[in-house]
């Protein structure tokens, strides 16, 4: 069964356009000023407002307290190896013979 049984009767997918035809722009217009302080000055305006507020400080004060507790419990870092790789060798011991 073909995929696109359409373009089978139209003579094949060559002779199809590539890009169709942008639909009709419709007639919206923004908000003038006065409709938007209307508009903007609601009720349900000012809650949604207060509602993202809270949310981004809820946000903000979560990273804040990760951050803390990531940095209070990490491990310390131990001071890196000595020359002898953290082996504590004799004062007369040299690394050429350690490896003979």
């Amino acid at each position: 069964m073909p995929v696109n049984v359409d373009a089978e009767r139209q003579g094949g997918s060559e002779t199809l356009p590539l890009l169709t035809p942008e639909p009709e722009p419709s007639n919206w217009q923004p908000l003038t000023k006065e409709e938007l302080r209307l508009v903007a000055g609601g009720p349900g305006w000012k809650k949604v407002r207060t509602g993202f507020v809270i949310l981004f400080g809820l946000g903000w004060l979560a990273m804040l307290c990760t951050g803390v507790f990531i940095i209070a419990g990490a491990y310390s870092c131990s001071s890196p190896p000595g020359p002898t790789g953290g082996a504590v060798l004799p004062p007369t011991t040299s690394l050429v013979q350690r490896f003979r």
